[in-house]
């Protein structure tokens, strides 16, 4: 131990002596992580924080080891006392002993001289000011940027944050352009994809405004067209989904009634109630006289934006989407 000065680092980093400088860096930032402040709420652990933090910043290069006063103890001269010992001197203080500079040892009060107590504290309160400063500045640099961020500490694990969802109210927006339509449906195109004696159909659904339909409508006829005539048994299903999609796809009945409805909630929600029932009456256009569940909903949302006022319908752009 005494010929290696650095063994002890290497122990609190919990790695085996002569380690690489990625193992060094790996095991500090999973220790650094484990023990920072912000993250673990122990006694002990803003001291346990700096201790690896000082193993670190020696094993790399960053910071020197304490220095190791060489030689051993010697007696003073001979004054006439006999007895006298080199435990009356100025203690050695080597790598590993108790008074020995270092994280393991910031805590202990070190004899001897006069004063050396005092400066022992002095250093200690200026590494604790040092680190209460540093703390302090990624708190704020994380408080401004709203995200924690890899760079700031070695310890510190970048966080991803969800982003925030501009149609928090539970607008329907087109899948296409993105925008919120007073009428949205739900529509199914079909892509076909044909080789040699086979074919496959596919069927594609989204939630789409007037402009978006027209927009995926020319998509999926041209994926069709560049795919369904390789194969003799996909030329038919692949004009009956070109003339299909260009005509407007269709239009499944339970999914835009459920769509519209939650639409008509969103509208609801925003302070709209005109809007809310003339999205309702296209839900109920679509469920008909269907007594599910559904259908009774619809209709108690009806009966209870009734104000007296005359319904009033959007005017309906799907006419022209084919």
């Amino acid at each position: 131990m005494n010929k290696d000065r650095l063994g002890i680092y290497y122990s609190m980093l919990n790695i085996a002596p002569g380690a690489s400088a990625k193992e060094i860096k790996l095991a500090y930032r999973k220790l650094a992580f484990e023990y920072h402040p912000d993250r673990n709420t122990d006694l002990d652990a803003e001291e346990k924080f700096k201790d690896i933090t000082e193993a670190y910043e020696i094993l790399i290069g960053e910071r020197k080891p304490p220095a190791q006063p060489s030689g051993s103890n010697t007696s003073r001269p001979n004054d006439g006392t006999k007895g006298k010992t080199a435990a009356s001197e100025k203690p050695t203080a080597s790598g590993y002993s108790p008074n020995a500079a270092g994280a393991q040892n910031a805590n202990r009060t070190r004899q001897g001289f006069a004063g050396t107590g005092r400066k022992q504290e002095k250093a200690k309160t200026g590494t604790d000011e040092k680190a209460a400063r540093a703390n302090q500045a990624y708190r704020e640099q994380q408080a401004k940027t709203g995200t924690r961020k890899s760079n700031i500490h070695p310890g510190a694990r970048r966080h991803n944050r969800k982003k925030t969802d501009s149609n928090a109210q539970g607008f329907i927006a087109c899948a296409a352009t993105g925008v919120v339509s007073a009428q949205p449906r739900q529509v199914e195109f079909k892509i076909v994809r044909g080789f040699l004696n086979s074919f496959k159909t596919e069927t594609l659904t989204a939630n789409l405004a007037p402009k978006g339909a027209k927009r995926m409508a020319l998509k999926a006829s041209f994926i069709t067209w560049l795919r369904g005539f390789w194969g003799w048994r996909s030329i038919v299903p692949a004009w009956k989904a070109i003339l299909g999609n260009m005509r407007g796809g269709t239009f499944p009945p339970e999914g835009n009634a459920k769509m519209l409805f939650a639409h008509a909630n969103a509208f609801e929600r925003a302070g709209n109630k005109p809007l809310a029932r003339a999205v309702l009456m296209q839900a109920l256009d679509f469920i008909g006289t269907n007594r599910s569940v559904l259908a009774e909903q619809i209709r108690a949302s009806l009966r209870r934006l009734e104000d007296g006022s005359p319904t009033r319908r959007v005017r309906d752009e799907w006419k022209r989407a084919g």
